[in-house]
């Protein structure tokens, strides 16, 4: 019997999920599905603000972020076959 995820907790997607949910649950501007983290703000400098918020949590519990993966200050970000504007509407990519 394994006492560790022996490939990472990322396969153990529902524990995953529910780890993420309690690092970054109460804060209001971030929604997190399995590894994908979006963070949205008002504002350049909110948004500074709250990326920095996420940073914090997610070191303080000894997550790696992938610096490749991140894309900060967006307008728009494809996130589970969806691309998403400031609207919150999706777009249809054949148009980008």
């Amino acid at each position: 019997m394994f006492k560790k995820a022996p490939f990472g907790l990322k396969p153990l997607s529902s524990l995953f999920q529910r780890g993420m949910s309690r690092i970054l649950g109460d804060l209001p501007y971030v929604l997190n599905f399995i590894d994908d983290i979006i963070i949205y703000s008002r504002n350049r400098e909110d948004h500074a603000a709250h990326v920095k918020e996420v940073i914090d949590r997610l070191n303080e519990a000894n997550l790696i972020i992938n610096q490749d993966k991140c894309h900060l200050f967006s307008t728009q970000v494809a996130l589970l076959g969806y691309i998403v504007d400031i609207h919150g509407k999706s777009v249809d990519p054949n148009k980008l």
